[in-house]
């Protein structure tokens, strides 16, 4: 379409793509900056080739919800991973200028937190229907995560307290793993 420019397509692509993202390290930094000052914070390290695994067997058969509450099954999406290459956001543009590697690139500032980026991307172009309405995708969506399920299929590896979590909290948190019959390491 004539009146279809590129900043229409990108901005277009933006708003049907949907990140996930992990740290590749365990380092203050990220307790710091990321487990809001709470004492009881937990860090759930995962195996990352068996989380993919994991959520493409489980993305044909979500249901998503739009803005008016319009669902969509199977999501139409292509699941991307990589880890984020940290530029000088002002100076290198040329990376905006592609979908895929947009998604994958944050400003030099962002370093430290040594990003690992689970995307879920839509076709950039063209229109989704549900029940022939057209589909508005939300600003965010909520996919259901077993977590008993992915222990038991290796996904979640061990658990990790905050550096400065209370005593009686380690053994709360174990108790209740205890009874969900999780066995798995906490340090």
């Amino acid at each position: 379409a004539p009146d279809f420019s590129v900043h229409d397509f990108f901005e277009q692509a933006r708003k049907r793509s949907y990140a996930c993202c992990f740290s590749t390290i365990n380092s203050d930094y990220i307790w710091d900056n990321y487990a809001n000052n709470d004492p009881n914070s937990i860090c759930i390290v995962i195996n990352y080739t068996k989380l993919i695994k994991f959520f493409e067997e489980r993305l044909s058969s979500a249901i998503i919800k739009d803005q008016k509450e319009r669902e969509i099954h199977g999501l139409p999406f292509c699941l991307n991973c990589g880890l984020i290459q940290y530029i000088d956001y002002v100076k290198d543009t040329i990376y905006r200028n592609n979908q895929i590697k947009y998604t994958y690139i944050k400003d030099n500032f962002y370093s430290k937190e040594n990003e690992f980026r689970l995307s879920l991307s839509g076709r950039t172009t063209g229109k989704y229907l549900s029940n022939g309405q057209e589909f508005c995708f939300p600003k965010s969506i909520l996919l259901d995560f077993d977590y008993n399920l992915a222990i038991r299929q290796g996904v979640i590896v061990r658990f990790l307290l905050s550096p400065h979590h209370k005593k009686n909290f380690f053994y709360k948190f174990k108790q209740m793993l205890s009874k969900q019959k999780i066995s798995l390491e906490i340090l």
